[in-house]
């Protein structure tokens, strides 16, 4: 459903199917199919970009390579891993040729979080943000939401956020610069496996994300605002002593 989707949106912008033995790994051949992990793959997202983005109206194909510049084939990637029950949850962003894109995917808990045995009191996750400014600055903090389990609200609260130089990587906790007043806070709603962030209240910025795991274990999702564009991940905590989970990868 999410290629048809993606297809049709792409066909509403004007485009038209490719050569499918040019391009073999494009949404717009039929049938499409998942590119690692990714419904568009990397030539259709940095052709999507270049065409809306960069490139003026009107543009002669000839003068494209002139009016693109500098076009990096290579990118600056800030990576979180979890391992959890049913497998392994990953987080991050990348970033080249001015463009950011964050992500976070795992493996499906078994049922809702509203159906699990455990519905009142609070649950609690602890992880980790990563991202970059529109400038390529890494940042990074502490990601933590708690959800009351009556009710299916809660908040989600980044902190301790610092930035590092463009080109540099992010650091631990303590040895970046602080990015903005330090800290992010949203209420957020639950439903089904998802989350997101309302609105009554909070920074600005979108969130979205799922609870990941066999039992919910893990939680994952990406932050959008005009100066930062990250990923979070992070485990859930048996007890309040706990410190939160130790990451197989940053980079």
């Amino acid at each position: 459903m999410r290629h048809t989707i993606a297809h049709e949106i792409i066909h509403a912008l004007g485009r038209d199917h490719p050569d499918p033995y040019l391009f073999p790994e494009s949404v717009m051949v039929i049938p499409g199919h998942e590119n690692s992990g990714f419904i568009l793959s990397q030539l259709a997202r940095d052709a999507l970009f270049a065409v809306y983005a960069r490139l003026d109206p009107g543009e002669r194909a000839s003068d494209i390579h002139l009016a693109l510049g500098h076009w990096e084939d290579t990118s600056d990637v800030l990576f979180g891993q979890l391992e959890i029950p049913g497998g392994t949850a990953t987080f991050g962003a990348a970033h080249r040729n001015g463009l950011t894109q964050s992500w976070a995917n795992g493996p499906m808990p078994h049922e809702w979080l509203g159906e699990s045995a455990q519905t009142s009191g609070s649950a609690r996750w602890l992880g980790r943000l990563l991202g970059f400014t529109p400038q390529a600055e890494s940042v990074a903090g502490a990601a933590a939401m708690v959800v009351q389990l009556n009710t299916l609200t809660g908040d989600l609260d980044f902190t301790d956020m610092e930035r590092w130089e463009t080109g540099a990587a992010a650091g631990l906790i303590g040895t970046g610069t602080r990015w903005g007043d330090g800290d992010l806070h949203y209420p957020i709603e639950v439903s089904g496996n998802s989350f997101w962030r309302t609105w009554e209240s909070g920074d600005d910025g979108t969130v979205w994300g799922s609870f990941i795991g066999i039992a919910h274990e893990g939680m994952a999702g990406t932050l959008k605002r005009d100066d930062l564009d990250a990923a979070f991940g992070a485990s859930r905590q048996l007890a309040e002593s706990d410190d939160g989970p130790e990451f197989a990868g940053l980079q």
